[in-house]
């Protein structure tokens, strides 16, 4: 399995919604991120990703009971993702 290239990425405005109870929340973003080229200016990636994450309270912090990421659209290349 090849790892993700995470040295730069950004993520503009992401637009955030969550519901809670006392020990369980729920998180929603659509979140359209851009994963610059580093010295290859053809190597780029482009995506719009939906996310949906369970989170479980323990006392003062909460934590990914489970997280789905989908793509609603994708463009460039996966070597702008994935290292190597």
């Amino acid at each position: 399995m090849r790892e993700v290239d995470t040295r730069s990425r950004s993520a503009e405005r992401p637009k955030c919604s969550s519901s809670a109870t006392v020990e369980l929340s729920r998180l929603t973003a659509l979140v359209e991120a851009q994963h610059p080229p580093a010295a290859d200016r053809d190597t780029f990636a482009l995506l719009k990703n939906p996310y949906d994450v369970g989170l479980i309270g323990d006392g003062e912090r909460w934590g990914i009971r489970r997280m789905r990421i989908d793509n609603a659209w994708y463009v460039g290349g996966p070597a702008a993702i994935f290292a190597g």
